[in-house]
């Protein structure tokens, strides 16, 4: 449904011999664990609990390196899927999230409706929220949300008809009282897909929302001057799926196999080093930018491997870390404080960078499916995450983290 759990399409995959050496590699690995928890498992006959304010947790051991994310309850509509796709902070006392929810009605399996929830200092509560309402409609969803001020808060998502193509963008607005759509431009026209999945605030004149339009999907950018948002023309290609703004002349935006800037006046396609699906971006300044997501590497099958790319000014270059399956979400508090959150196709993951390297981070454990979408920081660096769990049952349920 969004573009974290889309399967990867098969044109972008790249092929590379030197994937058999790793998946020799991964499987050696794989077996000396399996080989270290038997021997574990000999030599102490008493399970070691872990403890955290998750109730998805089943007792298992956490990731390595010590616990220092705690989960924050959070509420769910209904009793069937929710899931939370993004966060925006104003202060420790406001905080937004969005996402999605699935309220049982036709097509129950996959029908979806826009989640807002909002945090108050003390806890997290259901804000009412509106929705497409055009005929044929099965799915609303919230992909990105970003503040301007507490009374004027941006989110932006889509509309999906899964009996065709037809998919609308959908921009909503927080006015101090109520959520409401806002008008919204939609290329690619009735029949087609239009999505937006990113999106960044420069002032209350100056806003942008990423996304793609059409089949096969291109980059689709709209922009809002104060009054009205408008298609904003650009030679990026590609769906997009982020966007930041370290000034009004000085724009991200990232997405599948590239990355696009923005000068002031248009907007250019610059290639990563490698190809990548991209999935958020975060600036220290104009000289030191980060780009996450994932890569594909296919021997007989093939897998999905997060990756991390950062701009110095000229160029992107890879830089290495600890392996994951996805990056999803980053944050840059400072040039040694930069955080990424994703998942590693069992649980949700995270990792920091320290001016150096890139280290992991443990997160509760809230078992086998549970993801982590979005990270923000606080005006005095406290963090937040949201994505979601699953429960025993294996519905996916909202997951917020602080640290």
């Amino acid at each position: 449904m969004s573009k974290r759990t889309l399967t990867a399409e098969l044109r972008h995959i790249r092929f590379q011999t030197s994937c058999v050496r790793q998946a020799v590699s991964a499987a050696t690995a794989a077996l000396a664990t399996i080989l270290l928890a038997c021997a574990d498992a000999a030599t102490s006959p008493t399970k070691v609990a872990f403890t955290s304010a998750d109730p998805a947790n089943d007792g298992a051991l956490p990731p390595p390196n010590g616990l220092v994310w705690t989960t924050v309850p959070s509420p769910n509509r209904g009793t069937l899927a929710n899931e939370l796709k993004d966060l925006a902070i104003l202060s420790a006392t406001d905080i937004w999230a969005v996402g999605e929810w699935n309220p049982g009605v036709p097509p129950t399996a996959t029908g979806r409706r826009t989640l807002v929830e909002h945090w108050n200092g003390s806890s997290w509560q259901l804000v009412t929220s509106p929705n497409a309402s055009w005929t044929g409609v099965d799915l609303s969803t919230l992909e990105a949300v970003a503040p301007v001020s507490s009374n004027s808060i941006w989110a932006v998502g889509h509309a999906n008809d899964f009996g065709s193509f037809k998919s609308t963008t959908l921009i909503v607005r927080w006015d101090g009282i109520q959520w409401n759509i806002v008008p919204s431009p939609n290329p690619a026209g009735a029949s087609m897909p239009n999505e937006l999945h990113g999106l960044a605030v420069v002032s209350q004149n100056d806003i942008w929302a990423v996304g793609f339009q059409g089949s096969p999907r291109k980059s689709l950018i709209l922009h809002w001057n104060g009054s009205s948002w408008s298609n904003f023309p650009n030679s990026c290609g590609v769906a997009l799926y982020a966007v930041k703004a370290i000034s009004a002349s000085n724009i991200w935006a990232v997405g599948e196999g590239t990355t696009c800037k923005f000068n002031g006046q248009s907007w250019t396609k610059i290639p990563s080093e490698e190809y990548a699906d991209f999935y958020g971006v975060a600036a220290v300044s104009a000289t030191d930018v980060w780009a996450v997501g994932r890569t594909y590497y296919c021997t007989y099958a093939c897998t999905s491997v997060s990756h991390i790319e950062r701009w110095n000014g000229s160029k992107w270059s890879e830089v290495s870390h600890a392996t994951g399956s996805q990056w999803s979400g980053i944050v840059a508090i400072a040039a040694n404080n930069v955080w990424v959150v994703g998942d590693n196709s069992t649980w949700g993951i995270s990792e920091r960078w320290n001016g150096t390297a890139w280290t992991q981070v443990a997160v509760p454990n809230a078992g086998s499916g549970s993801a982590l979408n979005a990270v923000k920081a606080t005006g005095t660096g406290q963090l937040w995450a949201v994505g979601r769990f699953f429960t025993s049952s294996g519905i996916p349920r909202t997951w917020t983290l602080r640290r």
